[in-house]
């Protein structure tokens, strides 16, 4: 996945995604988003309905460095 800093496949539907990088370049760009994951989050939803008609379900959480 383009998006993805590390890709954890879980089960057969359903993997582990950081994408702590592409969240930050998104934060970077639109520091005024109250919340980039979630806008993240939704963006892959649609490209992966788009590339296979499935719907999916997303889930962000956001943990600050340090953390």
């Amino acid at each position: 996945m383009s998006h993805a800093d590390d890709l954890q496949a879980v089960s057969v539907d359903e993997a582990l995604i950081d994408v702590t990088t592409s969240v930050a370049r998104l934060t970077a760009k639109h520091p005024s988003n109250p919340d980039p994951a979630k806008e993240f989050a939704e963006m892959i939803r649609s490209e992966v309905k788009k590339a296979t008609g499935c719907e999916g379900e997303m889930f962000a959480q956001f943990t600050a460095a340090g953390n």
